[in-house]
């Protein structure tokens, strides 16, 4: 049998959880699907399907071959629509990680225009995994939305954005502190600190101005010290884009509404490999059109 044939008749069982509804997308018989799953499971010398008179479900191996077998087929049909010069449609799941303080209506915003043109694409986004301390494992990802300028090797960064960082406090916070107006006066303040940072608390402002804070609450979360600053534990440096919203309606203030930490530069990174797939190259470009 025809291995490859074979693999698409597989993922097409792995999607639809049934062999029949893959007999009538194949036009072929119930029968053959069945073989060429069993051939599939003969030449791995493991089983892929579990399957009932009611049911089909992936085994633990079969859910692993399935994202190999989707990556080969993709890269096939990128290869032969790069020779025949032919576009391919963008499909299949699409697998994303971004950071917590993306999570807003802009980024919701880029995931339904990107979903009302390509309703093929599923998409699969995980949040956590870099605030798990996991920034640089990028396993079976399509792309990796994060701030770093060394992405690994094998890996191409394709830049977004500029994006900075922005000292906030409540007003309460601010009423019982006292107000700076420059940045040598936050020098030794309290901080709610993320801990990818520097251990020691020191910041250097796009100013060039150096202060050291004391950190008093470390996390690796975002969301966390997020909420930790509305609550009025202390001050910390948050995405504008994360709490341009607090400022407008005053759950926040700028501390120092004249400065920002030192800008960082905001990467969509996906693996070096000489065929893209259409959805990896489609999401790409919504993400650059986004971000001009």
């Amino acid at each position: 049998m025809n291995t490859l044939l074979s693999m698409r008749i597989f993922c097409t069982v792995a999607e639809l959880r049934s062999f029949t509804a893959t007999a009538d997308r194949f036009n072929m018989a119930h029968s053959a699907v069945s073989k060429h799953v069993a051939m599939l499971e003969r030449r791995l010398s493991a089983r892929l399907l579990n399957r009932t008179s009611r049911h089909v479900s992936l085994t633990e191996v079969g859910a692993q071959y399935l994202e190999q077998a989707r990556r080969i087929l993709e890269s096939i049909d990128e290869m032969e629509g790069s020779v025949r010069n032919t576009a391919i449609k963008p499909s299949g799941l699409l697998k994303i990680s971004a950071p917590p303080w993306l999570v807003n209506d802009d980024f919701v915003g880029v995931l339904a225009g990107y979903r009302r043109s390509y309703p093929d694409v599923d998409i699969d986004i995980d949040i956590d995994r870099i605030e798990r301390n996991a920034s640089h494992e990028y396993g079976d990802l399509d792309i990796a939305i994060r701030i770093t300028n060394t992405p690994g090797e094998g890996m191409i960064a394709q830049h977004l954005a500029t994006l900075t960082f922005r000292l906030v406090a409540t007003p309460a916070y601010l009423d019982s502190r006292g107000r700076a107006s420059k940045a040598a006066d936050v020098d030794g303040w309290p901080l709610l600190h993320y801990s990818a940072y520097s251990n020691d608390g020191t910041v250097v402002f796009r100013s060039g101005d150096r202060v050291t804070f004391k950190p008093i609450m470390r996390s690796s979360s975002t969301a966390l010290l997020y909420h930790a600053v509305r609550a009025g534990i202390g001050p910390a440096f948050m995405p504008s884009t994360m709490v341009e919203r607090d400022v407008a309606e005053g759950r926040l203030e700028h501390v120092l509404p004249e400065e920002t930490a030192s800008p960082m530069k905001l990467y969509a990174i996906y693996p070096r490999r000489p065929y893209v797939s259409a959805k990896v190259k489609s999401f790409l470009k919504f993400l650059e059109t986004a971000y001009a």
